[in-house]
């Protein structure tokens, strides 16, 4: 699975270094999850998908499939920003 975001990269630092300079976690590993499985994270990817989550505000379908990925990718770009 290609791990990516479509925003440009300049804005994904510019929100990574806010998240960091007010003391946010920016990685999975931040609050203490860095050994999580697919499967783990998806358990957890259909818990904010329930019925009744503020999730289905989204003016789009949001499966616990595209959760999964964009925890993915935000663990992905905090790591990569904590490594500059």
């Amino acid at each position: 699975m290609m791990l990516s975001s479509d925003k440009p990269s300049a804005t994904i630092d510019l929100v990574f270094d806010f998240c960091q300079s007010v003391g946010l976690p920016v990685c999975l590993a931040d609050i203490g999850l860095l050994d999580m499985c697919d499967d783990d994270l998806l358990k957890v990817a259909h818990g904010a998908c329930d019925e009744g989550e503020t999730i289905h505000n989204e003016p789009v379908e949001v499966t616990p499939r595209c959760v999964l990925h964009a925890m993915k990718v935000a663990d992905a770009e905090g790591r990569r920003h904590k490594g500059k």
